[in-house]
């Protein structure tokens, strides 16, 4: 199947018209036909949008199966670990430097993350930061 058939067939599993997809999602009618009827690819961010309001995964539209579904997570996995790690080794880190274990858990889930997800993150910890109850004592 196609993304437009994908599209089509996870829209009317939601109960949704074409127009009323449209809406929810900030496009023209005429787009979503476009999509569905594959005259038209939506970009990147317009799928990603359509699958968060059909309740689909964004596989599920691309047609992917599970076994490609897994082995396409386990690429990106494998690729943002490389990329961290190139990172890292871009760093110079003193041999003396130690982490606290809450500062290890902090580092794995903030490698969960894309770049929204760590920037809002950081954003979170700032805002801990200004409150006085969690601050370390003044030395």
């Amino acid at each position: 199947m196609s993304v437009g058939d994908n599209i089509k067939k996870a829209r009317k599993s939601a109960g949704l018209t074409q127009k009323e997809l449209a809406e929810k999602c900030g496009a023209a009618e005429i787009t979503i036909r476009q999509y569905e009827s594959s005259k038209r690819e939506p970009r990147n961010e317009q799928l990603m949008k359509i699958a968060r309001l059909l309740n689909v995964e964004l596989y599920d539209l691309l047609g992917y199966t599970v076994p490609e579904q897994n082995e396409h997570v386990q690429k990106a996995r494998a690729q943002v670990l490389q990329d961290i790690m190139n990172e890292r080794e871009q760093k110079t880190v003193s041999l003396e430097t130690q982490i606290t274990k809450s500062q290890e858990i902090v580092l794995q889930y903030m490698e969960l993350l894309n770049g929204n997800g760590q920037a809002e993150a950081v954003r979170m910890l700032k805002l801990l930061a200004k409150i006085p109850d969690y601050q370390k004592e003044k030395e």
